[in-house]
Formats: C-alpha cells, structure tokens, sequence
C-alpha cells in the first residue's frame, strides 16, 4: 500500500468541500441548516479499534451521500457536470488504491462514519526490513447483513481477478485477506478486512485488523482510553461533521517514510493535536486543541495567560488599518515573548528548530544581506511588547515583499533600539541613509556593488543597489513603526490612497469570529501569491508535494481565505480556530 494512501481514504471528506466550492453554497447550507451548520457532537467509535501510538487519524462523521445530494440539487445547471466528474475523481481514486467500487461495496450499507487511520509506524517492528504503516479505513453500518454481503462480493470479485484469498478466525472473529492486483498502481496491495460489530473494517495487513480486535476486546490497549486523548477531545465543545487527531512523537517517523514531512523531521515535540471541522455559510471551520508535555507546557506558556488577555480584536482591527487588501498578515501582541516561547519549545529538537529560525531569517530578509540584525532575528526585542502586525504584500512580479507594523509603545525604548538596529547595518557594509516619502521621513539600509566592464578597463564603474531594509523614523507622536525590505511596500503603506485589508468584505466577516480570548490571528489571502513564499520555508514544499493528487489538494484549489486564531491557553493546551472560505 503506497504511503499516499492515507489520503485517498479521507476522499468522503472531499465530497463536502466540493459541496461548498459553487457559488451555490448558501441555498446547500439553507436547505438543511440543523444538520449541517450544527454539525454533531458525538466521538467517533472507530477509536476503540486503533493502538494508543496511533500516529493519525481522521473521521468523517456525516454521510457523504446526503452532501452530495445537497450540492446537485442546489448548484447551476452549469456547474452539475462539474460537481459529478469530481465525485467520480474521489470514486475512482478510492478504487485505484483500496481496490473498492464505492457505489457497490459501500454506499448500499454506509452508516455515518468514515474514518481512515494510520495505526502504526512500522506493523512488524522490524527496522532492518523497512517502515511498513499500517492503515485502518473503518465504516460503520446501516444495516450488518447488507455490509457483510457486499463485503462478501468484493472477495468475490477479487477471486475472479485472480486474487489468492486467504482466511483465517481471530478471537472468533472472520478475517479475509489477499495480494489484490492495482493495475492503475502497476503494483498489487495487499488488503484485509473484518466485520466487527456495527464496522465494516479494511487495511493494508491481516495484523491490523487482529491488532484492532485486541484494541476493542482490550479497552486499555485502545486510543479511546488514552488520558490525552480524551483530555484533548473534551475540549472541542462545537458541533462537528468531522474529526482529526495526531499524535505528533509517533507522527515524525511516519511522515518522513511516506514523503509527507522532509528527512529531518523525526524527532517531533511530545504533543497531540485534536481538531473538530464543521460548516459556516461561506466554508469551514475547525476547532483545535494542541496538548504539549510538561515540560514544554512549562516553558512555552509561561505568561501566555497575561499576554492573551491584553490582547483585543478592536486594536487588532487598528493596526490592519495599515495592511493594504489582499495581504496576508500575522496580528498579534508581545512578538517578543511569543518568539521566545516558540524558541524554548522547540530547542530540545534541533531540526525542527532549524526549521523555525530559518523560517524567520527567510522572513525578515534576503538571505544574501542577511547579517544577524533584521528585525526579528535579534535576540533583544524589547521595542515589539506592543501590538504587531507582520504582512506578505501581494506581488505580481513574484517578489516577497513584507511589512512589519509595530505599536511605538515605549517611544524612548524603541528609538535606541532601532538606532542599534541602524549600527548594526553600518558595520556590515550596508549603506544607511534617509529619504523622504509622503512626507514621511524613512532610513533605508542598502547594499551598494560596484559594476566594472571587463572589456573596457578605462570605462568608469557604475554603483548598483540593493535595499535590505527600509524603516520609518520614530517620533514621539509616532503610533507605529514600520519595517519593510521594500520601498515600495512602505510607500504601499503610507499612501492616503491606501485600501487597507480591514475593510474588505471577506476580512470583515472573518473579523466579527475572532474570539474574545484572542492572543493572536493570521489572515492568508490566495491573492498575496504565497507560491514564492511556500518556497522558501523548509517544510511546506514537501508537505504540498505529498499532496498533489490527492482529495486534499481539491480543498487547496478552492480555499480563497483561511483565518487562523489563537485563544488563551487553558492549563497544558493551546486552543486555536480556524475559518477557511471557499470559491
């Protein structure tokens, strides 16, 4: 079974995306708004098949079949044709890699959860022969006797294509298993499955489904009885219509064998993620929970309660007034704490570490004139306790233009450390000069070359410049202070004639969600070309790859918005939402 398929079995997910990505998406959410806005509460039962060390899984817990049937009653005539070749993608992807006919073997009997698990890192614990995941994709019933029956087809049909099958009694249990042929794989996978009470259970070899029947008949061998799942779980109170948890020390090993996470990313911090999707009227929206260990809890969310709680939407909302429309932007408060709350966490794992600070170095400036004193990498950040905002700029000629915004709250403090800050461009050759824009006065730090004519040694040399970094002076009435490796960015900035962000109908609406608790949010805009900010941070390129073909990459071809907010912390958890609309 290729390492990708843990995605094919999360493609019944897809189908409410492709739900929500018509411009019919409101009279598909008004035609039943109790179930599908309310979503449910209820856990998935699945859990009690999958091993405490579940790395992943993820559970759909809405019959796809009734999302479907909403989304070709109210879309256009135009878009039907549409709606059903993507279904039939989904359909056909689902064959491809677990061999099964969902029309036939599936939908007759489908109950309401789907869920799809990767229940180890290596099913044989045997290092020396390779990782080899085992997968669960487990469906519940509507009616035992139809599921069986249809199950017992699909072993027919296998047979027929020349499948050896075998079978076995597990605690009493029936279990069916074969190397089954993949032509459009060129490769056979091999396939198990077992019905468990009201489950219909597939995976990738015969031991895990005997590991899952030790898990139901063992209760304490079982996920669901872990303490920091169900601590973790507890706490999404929204109503759902799906449900992901990871568990980020066994997740590491696994991502790297299948391609989803680079090499070095092994070693992951002592963490669980937990995360409830449900529906809005403009797309979805998730709930999230992330537990860390002891340790890290001690260091990284020490005074995170105070820094929450001086956090507020309304100065949020001040400060994006100086973001131009179609911006990305990251707002929050205390950059300064929440930099070295995210540096303490992450220094007992080097290579994510490496990851992070090579993030901000990409950030904050051009690697080629990068010399340890743009904004954020000093270590002394006293002048940015304020409010912040650091923005991605939308470009059409591909540059990576950025603005950081901060509240000139200590006036004195933030004018000698931006005066360091200039020092320190001096001494590493880079020219610092002023300049006046819109009546505003800005240093600039430039990296002047001079270009000499190889074939004409009398001709004189010409200068060229690049600019690193261009700031605004600070006054005492200054309100902010504005970094940016673009003149043209500040300039965007400073104009009278600025649209900001904060008043764009899609921003707005997001806004009004922004919970009371807020430390923090980021707003990601497709307009802002994120392409060459993706890039050039270590761990996107990677994940995205793994997931060109997937069900997953249909939701990334229609996400317009996605707003990421973060919440004051309760106790060992970091609670965040998420709000993501659909075109």
């Amino acid at each position: 079974m290729k390492a990708k398929s843990i995605f094919i079995g999360i493609a019944v997910a897809a189908i409410f995306l492709l739900v929500l990505s018509f411009t019919a998406v409101s009279k598909v959410l008004s035609a039943n708004p109790s179930d599908l806005l309310q979503g449910v509460k209820t856990q998935p039962q699945a859990v009690n098949f999958l091993p405490k060390r579940s790395p992943l899984f993820f559970s759909f817990l809405v019959n796809p079949d009734r999302l479907s049937l909403f989304a070709q009653l109210a879309a256009k005539s135009s878009d039907r044709a549409s709606i059903k070749n993507e279904f039939r993608r989904l359909k056909q992807q689902l064959q491809q890699e677990w061999a099964l006919d969902y029309d036939s073997d599936i939908q007759p009997w489908l109950g309401n959860e789907i869920t799809l698990a990767v229940t180890a890192t290596d099913i044989d614990r045997q290092s020396e022969n390779g990782l080899q995941p085992g997968y669960l994709l487990a469906f519940s019933t509507s009616n035992v006797e139809l599921a069986k029956a249809s199950v017992e087809k699909f072993w027919q049909r296998q047979a027929i294509g020349g499948s050896d099958l075998g079978f076995e009694q597990y605690q009493g249990i029936p279990i069916v298993f074969a190397n089954t042929p993949l032509p459009n794989l060129g490769q056979d996978a091999a396939i198990a499955s077992a019905t468990i009470g009201k489950f219909v259970l597939f995976a990738n070899d015969v031991k895990v489904i005997r590991n899952a029947i030790n898990d139901l008949q063992v209760p304490d061998l079982a996920l669901a009885g872990l303490d920091t799942y169900k601590a973790s779980v507890k706490q999404l109170t929204k109503g759902r219509i799906g449900l992901a948890f990871a568990n980020f020390t066994e997740l590491g090993s696994w991502g790297t064998t299948s391609g989803v996470l680079p090499k070095n990313l092994t070693n992951l911090p002592k963490a669980v993620l937990s995360v409830g999707l449900g529906l809005d009227r403009q797309g979805l929206e998730a709930e999230t929970v992330l537990t860390l260990d002891p340790l890290a809890t001690n260091i990284a969310l020490a005074g995170n309660h105070a820094s929450a709680k001086a956090q507020n939407p309304k100065n949020s909302n001040q400060i994006t007034e100086l973001v131009p429309a179609g911006s990305s932007v990251l707002v929050g408060r205390d950059l300064s704490q929440t930099l070295q709350q995210i540096s303490a966490t992450l220094k007992p794992y080097p290579e994510l570490n490496a990851s992070f600070v090579s993030a901000i170095a990409t950030l904050t400036a051009n690697s080629s004139l990068s010399f340890g004193g743009s904004p954020l990498e000093e270590a002394n950040r006293e002048w940015l306790q304020g409010d912040y905002a650091i923005a991605a700029l939308p470009n059409a000629t591909g540059k990576s233009d950025w603005v950081l915004i901060a509240e000139n709250k200590a006036p004195s403090v933030v004018k000698a450390e931006i005066d360091r800050l200039d020092a320190l461009a001096r001494n590493a050759k880079l020219t610092v000069g002023d300049l006046s824009l819109n009546e505003q006065n800005l240093t600039v730090w430039t990296q002047l070359t001079a270009v000499t004519n190889p074939k004409d040694a009398l001709a004189a040399a010409s200068i060229n410049g690049s600019v690193a970094i261009a700031h605004t002076k600070i006054a005492p009435d200054s309100k902010y202070v504005i970094f940016s490796n673009s003149i043209e960015a500040v300039e965007k900035v400073l104009s009278s004639d600025l649209t900001s962000i904060s008043r764009s109908p899609r921003f707005k609406n997001l806004a009004k969600k922004l919970p009371s608790n807020l430390s923090g949010f980021a707003y990601i805009d497709r307009k802002t070309n994120l392409d060459v900010w993706i890039a050039k941070f270590p761990l996107l390129p990677t994940t995205l790859k793994a997931l060109q073909g997937s069900p997953l990459q249909l939701l990334l071809d229609h996400i317009e918005v996605i707003n990421l907010a973060s919440t004051a912390t309760n106790g060992s958890s970091l609670r965040g939402e998420i709000s993501i609309a659909l075109k």
